[in-house]
């Protein structure tokens, strides 16, 4: 095969691979969450982004069944630790029905709030494809990055606080 044809190749590639791009891109609102409740959380609190606007939110996407996910809970206990002072809130949000979470929490402590979202509108509003996810919302409700728990550190989210 020639070269401009290999050429013509990745470029139609990275412009199919760009157009398949979902969910808020940093830079643009972040979707208001549509979780049906929270299995742990304060007392009074309440997932809607609306409500935690001038606060920096951390959303972690993920399930008790993901291994990654289960495996980045220290971290992001760590790291929910090291900004317990700030205005931040962690919530964790999987899919999974509320009965499994609240089991789940029997056995690991997690220092996010954990939210369920059974029929995956969050998931689906903010394109997550798989788990575990991370998006950094900051104060003024703009997507500040996404990625990997493990990539996430305290200095980023807290360069967000106002």
């Amino acid at each position: 095969m020639s070269w401009s044809l290999r050429l013509t190749a990745l470029v139609c590639m990275l412009l199919a691979a760009r157009s398949y791009v979902v969910g808020p891109r940093t830079g643009m609102s972040a979707p208001e969450l549509s979780v049906v409740g929270l299995v742990s959380a304060p007392p009074g609190a309440t997932a809607a982004l609306s409500a935690l606007r001038g606060r920096v939110v951390v959303l972690e996407f993920w399930t008790t069944w993901c291994g990654p996910c289960v495996d980045a809970i220290p971290h992001m206990n760590q790291l929910a630790e090291a900004c317990a002072a700030a205005p931040v809130t962690f919530i964790a949000i999987s899919d999974e029905d509320q009965t499994v979470l609240r089991d789940f929490l029997l056995k690991r402590e997690m220092r996010a709030w954990v939210a369920s979202d059974p029929d995956g509108s969050t998931r689906s509003d903010y394109g997550v494809r798989g788990y575990p996810l991370v998006v950094l919302v900051g104060p003024g409700g703009t997507v500040e990055w996404t990625g990997h728990p493990m990539q996430l550190d305290a200095a980023r989210i807290l360069a967000l606080v106002p």
